[in-house]
C-alpha cells in the first residue's frame, strides 16, 4: 500500500504533531544507553479517516528491536490498531513509556514547536 495514502488519511491537525514527535523520540533515544533504549516505547494516538470517511482513533507504537554495533538504532518494532478508547479528543497524544519502571515521559509538542533539521535529515525527507 502507498506510503502517501496513508499519510493522508491522518487527520491533518494530528499529522504535524506525529511527525515532530517522531524526530523528537529519535532524538531522546540517541541519547539514553544501550539498554535504556531497549526499556522504553513510544505509544501515540491520533485520528485517521477509515472507510467509511469518518475518523476513528489509532494507537501506534515502536519499540526498539536492535542496535548497530555503535549503539544506535537498527531495526524498530511498529505496531498500530485501532484504539479501544474511541472518546472524542482534540489532537494527538503521545508518551515515551519506560515499560520495565512504569515511568512516563510526555512528549509536549505545542503549536509553538519548532524542529531542526540536520541536512542529511532535510535531504531524506526531500527524497
Amino acid at each position: 500500500m502507498d506510503r502517501c495514502f496513508l499519510l493522508s488519511k491522518i487527520h491533518p491537525e494530528d499529522a504535524l504533531k506525529c511527525s515532530t514527535n517522531g524526530v523528537s523520540i529519535l532524538k531522546i533515544l540517541d541519547k539514553f544507553s544501550s539498554t535504556d533504549k531497549f526499556s522504553h516505547k513510544l505509544i501515540t494516538e491520533y485520528r485517521m479517516l477509515n472507510s467509511q470517511n469518518q475518523y476513528v482513533r489509532l494507537i501506534e507504537q515502536y519499540q526498539v528491536l536492535e542496535l548497530d554495533s555503535n549503539g544506535q538504532i537498527w531495526l524498530m518494532l511498529n505496531i498500530v490498531d485501532i484504539s479501544s478508547n474511541q472518546e472524542e479528543f482534540d489532537e494527538s497524544q503521545s508518551q515515551l513509556l519506560n515499560f520495565r519502571t512504569g515511568e512516563i515521559i510526555p512528549l509536549d509538542t505545542s503549536s509553538k514547536t519548532q524542529v531542526e533539521l540536520t541536512k542529511r535529515e532535510k535531504e531524506v525527507c526531500n527524497l
